[in-house]
């Protein structure tokens, strides 16, 4: 994965991390550039990989379409 989608991916867990530990839940969302079905796949487990290592008690979800759009949802409520 390249160093430009990387960091947006990085920006995007921060927000997400802010937001579930400033309010228990989290629903954040950005577009990768040129997006592939391999690209959109990396980003998903990137996500899944940070929010495994900062909130390994949360079970979160990714989601991704066609046109590049990624969204992480963390909640401490689904976790429950």
């Amino acid at each position: 994965m390249d160093r430009k989608t990387l960091v947006l991916l990085e920006e995007l867990f921060e927000q997400a991390a802010a937001d579930v530990e400033a309010s228990g839940f989290a629903r954040v969302s950005t577009r990768i550039e040129t997006p592939t079905r391999e690209r959109i796949q990396e980003a998903g487990e990137f996500l899944l990989e940070r929010t495994a290592v900062r909130f390994p008690a949360l079970d979160p979800y990714v989601s991704s379409n066609a046109d590049g759009t990624i969204t992480l949802v963390l909640d401490y409520q689904r976790t429950r």
